[in-house]
């Protein structure tokens, strides 16, 4: 079964309004915010990027713990979602990224199948990879 839902611990800073968050199964993933609010969007910000990353990089993606008492469950948003569930079936059966043959290769070229990375890139230019503040 697919969960794309991960704990995050939510501590505040000194001020007693800002908070920072730490997602214990990615230790890449920082960030923090202003306030409650603040903090949630980029705490979802965050964790989408933490993936994309990982995917990018060909990483592993470890599967959510359990939460503890006092974390929030943070989920990766909907636009990143089906990527990652194909990202992990693909790894889970042994499927490798299929690459086109030669670098100057297109997609046409390949018969429309190029990396999946790739793919992942094209549709995501717009996310800040592995910067998670």
């Amino acid at each position: 079964m697919f969960v794309a839902t991960y704990p995050a611990s939510f501590l505040p800073e000194a001020n007693g309004k800002a908070l920072h968050v730490r997602f214990p199964d990615l230790p890449e993933a920082l960030t923090g915010g202003d306030d409650l609010e603040d903090t949630l969007a980029q705490a979802t910000d965050c964790l989408a990027e933490a993936m994309a990353g990982r995917i990018a990089r060909g990483d592993e993606i470890p599967p959510p713990s359990k939460p503890k008492r006092g974390q929030r469950l943070i989920s990766v948003p909907l636009y990143l979602a089906p990527k990652l569930a194909l990202y992990l079936a693909m790894r889970e059966r042994g499927i490798p990224d299929v690459e086109p043959e030669a670098p100057h290769q297109t997609r046409e070229d390949s018969g429309g199948v190029g990396s999946t990375r790739q793919a992942y890139r094209h549709n995501v230019r717009g996310c800040r990879m592995n910067t998670c503040t």
